[in-house]
C-alpha cells in the first residue's frame, strides 16, 4: 500500500491527534501533580525546621538526661527519614519537570503552527462565548426583574381597584345620608317659620320689659355712685388715720353715730386737722421704712434658706467624701496585702508593697510602688530590670483581679522578658488560681501557651498570613507509667503537651 495515500495521511493525522490529546491530558495531570508534590515537599520541609527548632528549645530549656537523650536519638532518625523523603520527593519533582517539560515539547512540535493557530481560534471562541453566557446571564435577570415589576403593577392595580369599589360604596351611603338631611332640614325649616311669628310678639313685649329696666337701673346707678362716693372718702379718710397713728379701727359704726350731731363731729374733724398741720409730719417716712422692712424680712429670708442648702450641700459632700474614702482605704489594704502575696509567691521569697504618699489626702499626691526581690534591697518599681517590672507587674493585677474581677484579659508578650521558671509559674498561676475570668495571651513561649485551653496559631505561606486554631488536649499524651526499681534507667518519658512554636494561647 503506497503509504503516502490519502487514507494514511488521514489515518496518520487522526492518530497524531489522539496522541496530541492524550499527551495533552498527561500534561494537565502532571501540571496538576506538580503544585501538589511541591506543597508536599515545603511541608516536609517546614516539618523538618519545626522538629529541628523545637530539639533546638528543648536542649537550652532542660538538662539533658538519658530519657530525653533517647528521645533526641529518636526524633533524629526521625528528622533523618523525612529529610530522606525529602530528597526523594525533589527526586519526584525534579522528574516530574523533565517530563512535563518534554511533553510540553512534544506537543509543541507536533502541531507547528497550525496548531497554535487552533488555540489561538480556541481561546477566541471561549472568549466569546464567555461574553455570550454573561450576556444571557444579564438580560435573564433584567427579565426576572421586568416580570417582579409586572407582578407588582398587577398587584397594585387590584388594590385600586378595591380602594375604588370601596370609595363608590362610601359615596353611595354619603348621597343617602345626604337626603335624609335635606328633609330633615326642611321640617327644621317649616319649625323656625313658625317659631318666627311667635318670637315677634315676644319681641315686642321684650322691648317694654326692657325699657322698664333700663329705668330702675338708671336709678339704681344714680344711688350706687354716691354710695361709692361717700365710702371712699370715708375710706381716705380712714387711711390718713391708719398713718398718722399707726393704728387701725378709726370706722364708725351706726351704733356709735346715735346720739351725735353732725356739726360736732365737722367741729371735731378741722380742730385735729388744724393741729395734724402745725405738727407738720412727714407721711413719706413711715411708708419707706415699712417697704425697707418688708425689704428686709425677705432678704433674711432667703438668706436662711441658701444657708440651709449650703449646709445640706455641705453636709452631702462630706458624706460622700468619707464614703470615697472609706472605700478606697477598704480596697487598698485588701490590694496591698494580696500584692504582697501574689508577688512573694511568683518571687518565691520577694516583697513588695503599696504606700501612701499623703497618708491623711491619699488622693492628692498618689501611690509609691516599692518592691523588693529576693536577695536585693527595697526598690521603686521605675528602678527595676525588665523581668523584675513584669513580675511586679502581674502581682498587681492579680492583686487587683483578687479584689475585683474583671471577665476578660488581653495581654501581649507578658513572658518576653521572663526566664523558663517565672514564665512557668504566671502560665500556672493563670491556669488555676483565675478560672473567674478569661485570658487571652500573646507568646511566643512555649511553656506559657501549651497550658492554654486554645491555641491559635499564626503562619504565612505564598505571602499570605494564615490562622490555625486547635485544642492542645486532642494533642496530650497520657502520662508516663512510672518505672519499678529494676526497670531500665533508659526508658523514653514522652512530653505531655505538643504545641507549634509562637501561638496565641487562650486560657
Amino acid at each position: 500500500m503506497d503509504p503516502t495515500s490519502p487514507v494514511d495521511v488521514w489515518i496518520m493525522n487522526v492518530l497524531k491527534k489522539h496522541n496530541l490529546r492524550a499527551l495533552e491530558k498527561q500534561l494537565l495531570g502532571l501540571e496538576t501533580a506538580l503544585p501538589k508534590a511541591r506543597m508536599e515537599a515545603e511541608a516536609e520541609a517546614t516539618k523538618a525546621q519545626d522538629i529541628q527548632q523545637r530539639l533546638d528549645e528543648l536542649k537550652k530549656a532542660t538538662q539533658v538526661d538519658t530519657g530525653d537523650a533517647s528521645r533526641i536519638k529518636e526524633l533524629n532518625a526521625q528528622i533523618k527519614k523525612e529529610e530522606e523523603a525529602l530528597k526523594e520527593l525533589h527526586s519526584q519533582t525534579v522528574d516530574l519537570e523533565k517530563k512535563a517539560s518534554a511533553i510540553q515539547a512534544q506537543i509543541e512540535g507536533a502541531g507547528g503552527d497550525k496548531l497554535k493557530k487552533q488555540r489561538t481560534r480556541v481561546s477566541n471562541m471561549r472568549k466569546d462565548i464567555d461574553d455570550a453566557e454573561a450576556d444571557v446571564t444579564r438580560k435573564g435577570v433584567q427579565a426576572k426583574a421586568g416580570v417582579k415589576a409586572v407582578d407588582r403593577l398587577k398587584k397594585e392595580i387590584t388594590k385600586d381597584a378595591k380602594e375604588t369599589e370601596k370609595i363608590e360604596t362610601d359615596l353611595s351611603k354619603s348621597d343617602a345620608e345626604v337626603k335624609a338631611m335635606e328633609e330633615e332640614a326642611l321640617g327644621v325649616m317649616q319649625r323656625v317659620q313658625e317659631a318666627g311669628a311667635s318670637l315677634d310678639t315676644k319681641r315686642e313685649e321684650l322691648e317694654e320689659v326692657r325699657m322698664e329696666l333700663e329705668a330702675i337701673n338708671k336709678t339704681r346707678k344714680e344711688e350706687n355712685a354716691k354710695v361709692s362716693k361717700w365710702t371712699a372718702e370715708v375710706e381716705s379718710l380712714c387711711a390718713k388715720l391708719v398713718q398718722v397713728t399707726g393704728q387701725e379701727g378709726w370706722t364708725v359704726s351706726a351704733e356709735e353715730l346715735e346720739g351725735k350731731k353732725a356739726d360736732d363731729c365737722f367741729y371735731r374733724v378741722t380742730i385735729l386737722e388744724a393741729e395734724m398741720e402745725k405738727m407738720a409730719p412727714d407721711m413719706d417716712a413711715i411708708a419707706e421704712y415699712r417697704s425697707k422692712e418688708t425689704d428686709f424680712n425677705s432678704r433674711v429670708g432667703e438668706l436662711e434658706s441658701v444657708t440651709a442648702e449650703r449646709d445640706e450641700a455641705r453636709k452631702t459632700y462630706e458624706s460622700l467624701r468619707k464614703k470615697r474614702l472609706d472605700e478606697f482605704m477598704a480596697g487598698f489594704n485588701i490590694v496591698s496585702l494580696k500584692l504582697k502575696e501574689m508577688y512573694q509567691m511568683i518571687t518565691l521569697g520577694g516583697d513588695a508593697e503599696l504606700e501612701l504618699v499623703d497618708s491623711l489626702d491619699p488622693f492628692s499626691e498618689g501611690i509609691v510602688f516599692s518592691v523588693r526581690p529576693p536577695k536585693k534591697s527595697w526598690k521603686n518599681i521605675s528602678n527595676l530590670s525588665g523581668g523584675e517590672k513584669t513580675l511586679s507587674s502581674l502581682s498587681l493585677v492579680f492583686a487587683l483581679h483578687h479584689y475585683k474581677p474583671t471577665p476578660l484579659y488581653v495581654m501581649d508578650e507578658i513572658d518576653a522578658a521572663l526566664d523558663f521558671k517565672n514564665v512557668s509559674i504566671v502560665g500556672h498561676y493563670i491556669k488555676e488560681r483565675t478560672r473567674n475570668a478569661q485570658f487571652i495571651i500573646i507568646s511566643l513561649r512555649n511553656n506559657m501557651f501549651e497550658l492554654a485551653d486554645r491555641l491559635v496559631g499564626i503562619y504565612k505561606t505564598d505571602n499570605t498570613t494564615k490562622t490555625v486554631t486547635i485544642n492542645p488536649a486532642e494533642f496530650a499524651m497520657p502520662a508516663p507509667e512510672v518505672p519499678s526499681a529494676d526497670a531500665d534507667q533508659d526508658m523514653e518519658q514522652e512530653p505531655a503537651v505538643v504545641a507549634p512554636v509562637g501561638a496565641v494561647a487562650v486560657a
